[in-house]
């Protein structure tokens, strides 16, 4: 009896296992990951975590990234991206879209890496990332017929699971169109491509209904939306969603936030899973679709990975060969620590003034001789830590290695640039101004924008603060990137170019740090220095 029990219970196994097979009822697996900036480590443990489960041969998986790969870190500025495009290389994504700061080197570069992806997994020569490249509202203007603008990259793509197939959509941030405005526009300022912000739920649903009707058994949205809401825009991922139906899960990124898992509704009443895995691979998300069309997800840490590919590691450790001479070259120390986040996700630099912001804005002024230095809280990315400062980490704090530029501009423009920085205000905002030579008063107002720049003053040569005169015209350094008007703030672009200064931001960081403050940060850099004061009327 036991004999013929075990008999029937292997046979009936064997029976479960083909019929399996049969139907392709494994679970899906997709690992993802957004906003990984350059932390080229994290795709040594994601490659490896995808192979692990392959070879199992317990699930499908795949891999897929919600933008922000090419910048924001020493081996992207070092190489204008070629250096973490031969490690994503190696990983083998199925799928990416691009983020905001994919613009960030030209739309030339973005081409040459990303190139144009068809269905059928084909690449044209231009495709160095090595997978499919979706983007459904990404159009190059000057291409525009009888359907509108074309499309750089598909709007979507389909990945085979057995008999199930997901249908992936694409969709990047409009907020690029100012952020990285020089890759959209041309000198004169002429729009060549577009994000198409007023068109963008009603291209997503045209995209969910054509990948439905392709025979997608799952629609998955790759978004660099961000899940928050900002005054200049109500377009985000969670709106989205509420506007559009056919959606089941959206990975998304762009605010570098932790969303493990959050329900949200589209506008037929059904659940859809918003997540959202942080920045720099804090973290790498696991969605498990299962064989009943249930789904579960998970935000991994890092460090409780215990895989690693020794294929993508081989090529990080080559690259780290080429690069380790420059980047661990010590420039000085510092006996306390220069703030751009509070290690909490706050992003400090972008709605207050912080000790970084002085100590590159003074760089700046001090390399220049300009009588003012501005710097947008966005160029400024890592926490200068407590110790030892190497070129690396100068690299990750100031990681565009933007030209600096001394211009003409009059207190009237100075003001209104200003001003400018504070459209977001009190929200986070890449275009808020760090200040060198200059103070200034936040103030609230009853009309028009909430906040204004009040109470001006300019250091004069005599250690002075001075009134700013708006028809005098003062001599500012600043980047190339808010020269030409970066984050939408176009108050100087018309201003006149006295010096263009030979080395990039984060050399000039450098030398004001080995030559003029003798190697070691002055320890007036400990707090920041009182130039953004709070309105006097709400500190009362």
């Amino acid at each position: 009896m036991k004999f013929f029990v075990s008999i029937t219970t292997t046979v009936l196994s064997l029976f479960m296992l083909a019929s399996a097979c049969m139907t392709n009822e494994k679970p899906i697996v997709i690992l993802h990951e957004n906003d990984a900036h350059c932390a080229l480590d994290g795709y040594v443990a994601l490659a490896g975590f995808r192979d692990a489960i392959a070879a199992a041969d317990t699930a499908w998986v795949f891999t897929a990234s919600s933008g922000d790969f090419l910048q924001g870190g020493a081996m992207g500025t070092l190489s204008k991206g070629e250096y973490p495009v031969e490690v994503i290389r190696q990983v083998r994504y199925d799928v990416m879209i691009p983020g905001n700061h994919e613009f960030d080197f030209g739309m030339e570069r973005l081409m040459e890496f990303c190139g144009e992806t068809r269905q059928d997994g084909g690449m044209q020569k231009g495709n160095r990332v090595g997978c499919p490249v979706i983007c459904a509202n990404l159009v190059q203007l000057d291409t525009a017929g009888q359907k509108g603008p074309e499309r750089i990259f598909p709007a979507s793509f389909i990945s085979q699971a057995g008999r199930k197939r997901i249908g992936w959509i694409g969709m990047t941030t409009p907020q690029a169109v100012f952020s990285e405005s020089s890759s959209f526009c041309d000198e004169k300022g002429r729009h060549h491509y577009d994000l198409e912000e007023t068109r963008l739920a009603e291209i997503l649903q045209q995209s969910i209904d054509e990948v439905r009707a392709r025979g997608a058994d799952y629609i998955i949205l790759l978004s660099h939306l961000g899940d928050r809401p900002c005054k200049d825009t109500p377009l985000n991922s969670r709106t989205m969603v509420a506007a559009t139906h056919g959606i089941d899960v959206v990975l998304d990124g762009h605010n570098h936030v932790l969303i493990p898992g959050d329900t949200l509704y589209d506008s037929n009443g059904k659940a859809v899973l918003l997540v959202q895995c942080g920045s720099k691979f804090s973290h790498i998300g696991k969605l498990i679709i299962y064989p009943d069309g249930k789904m579960s997800h998970e935000t991994v840490r890092l460090e409780d990975i215990p895989y690693r590919s020794e294929k993508v590691q081989a090529t990080l450790d080559s690259i780290k060969t080429l690069t380790d001479n420059l980047l661990s070259r010590v420039v000085g120390k510092s006996s306390f620590s220069l703030l751009a986040d509070d290690g909490r996700g706050r992003r400090l630099v972008r709605n207050q003034e912080t000790n970084l912001g002085d100590f590159v804005a003074d760089a700046l002024r001090q390399a220049s001789g300009a009588d003012i230095a501005m710097v947008n809280g966005g160029n400024l990315r890592e926490n200068l830590p407590a110790g030892t400062l190497t070129y690396h980490q100068l690299f990750d704090a100031l990681p565009y290695h933007d030209a600096v530029y001394t211009i003409s501009a009059s207190g009237h423009q100075i003001r209104q640039f200003l001003t400018n920085g504070l459209q977001l205000y009190p929200e986070e905002c890449g275009g808020f101004i760090q200040v060198s030579g200059l103070r200034y008063t936040i103030s609230c107002r009853a009309e028009g924008p909430p906040y204004q720049v009040s109470t001006i003053q300019v250091l004069d040569a005599d250690g002075h603060y001075r009134i700013l005169d708006d028809k005098r015209h003062y001599s500012v350094a600043l980047s190339e990137y808010m020269l030409g008007g970066g984050d939408g703030n176009t108050a100087l672009c018309s201003c006149r170019i006295l010096k263009h200064l030979a080395l990039p931001d984060c050399r000039l960081v450098a030398w004001y740090l080995e030559k003029e403050c003798k190697g070691e940060v002055p320890s007036r850099y400990a707090h920041p220095q009182g130039r953004i004061l709070p309105d006097p009327k709400e500190s009362q």
